[in-house]
């Protein structure tokens, strides 16, 4: 719960993926590995950029807080409260990911 807020809380922008371990879905396990080439290229954003990974089954109650009703589900987290749900079927490599998350840091 507060590692959570306070990790949510200390980057512009945060990409969490909720996903479920114990049932060990394929599309869960597919955006986690993208997911961790994503981090690797971003550890130099530090403070601007993060990603995260919550297990639903280990934290339920996280995921009844944030309105989380299956699984994979990508959410961005912005600085100021605002919240996003990325839809997974569109996310095609971690290239086309880093683009989308590069556009959502630049002010419009």
């Amino acid at each position: 719960g507060s590692q959570l807020t306070s990790h949510l809380e200390g980057t512009d922008l945060t990409l969490l993926l909720c996903f479920e371990r114990s049932r060990r879905c394929r599309g869960c396990r597919q955006l986690s590995r993208l997911l961790a080439h994503v981090a690797a290229q971003i550890d130099g954003e530090r403070g601007k950029l993060s990603i995260a990974r919550i297990d639903g089954d280990a934290n339920f109650e996280a995921m009844k807080r944030l309105h989380v009703t299956s699984y994979p589900q990508l959410r961005l987290f912005f600085r100021d409260g605002g919240t996003f749900d990325v839809d997974v079927s569109q996310i095609r490599d971690s290239r086309q990911l880093m683009a989308y998350l590069a556009s959502q840091l630049t002010p419009a």
